[in-house]
């Protein structure tokens, strides 16, 4: 599959006791069905692959189709990549970058790499294992670190 190729979801029920169709008006995606939440996610390429497809076309494919919810959205994102989803942002998604050197900033980066470096860790006899990758245990940690600053900070706008 390729970037261009991705066709937008199809419109779907949002609600179904009424029966909107959670279409917005323009056509231009689905109605997010809850204000009260804000989708958070991160796509740094770190080099793993889903078989021969590219990250842009994986990963930055998948963004497209997020935001095409017109949900809140907060998207940790490499600078390099912020122009392949600009074009599809809407006035409740945010892009915040965040580059490779961040998860080697990580406060718990050395302890992680020295896990995964042991041979006493049994990841390591895995045929395949993304956690083998540099970056991919930094990574999945930031996720958790940087959802948490969004939740302090949205409750921190709340009382305000």
């Amino acid at each position: 599959r390729h970037l261009d190729s991705l066709s937008p979801p199809a419109a779907m029920t949002l609600n179904e006791e009424d029966g909107e169709d959670g279409q917005e008006a323009d056509g231009s995606g689905v109605a997010c069905a809850d204000e009260d939440i804000t989708l958070v996610t991160a796509a740094i390429n770190i080099g793993r692959r889903h078989g021969d497809i590219s990250f842009e076309d994986d990963y930055i494919g998948n963004l497209r189709h997020i935001l095409s919810l017109r949900c809140p959205t907060i998207i940790f994102l490499q600078a390099q990549y912020v122009p392949l989803i600009e074009p599809f942002l809407h006035e409740r998604a945010q892009i915040r970058v965040k580059e490779i050197r961040d998860l080697e900033a990580f406060p718990h980066a050395a302890a992680i790499d020295g896990l995964r470096n042991s041979d006493t860790w049994a990841g390591r006899r895995k045929a395949y294992n993304p956690a083998t990758m540099a970056h991919y245990n930094a990574l999945v940690m930031s996720k958790v670190y940087w959802l948490a600053q969004v939740g302090l900070r949205s409750r921190a706008n709340a009382r305000s």
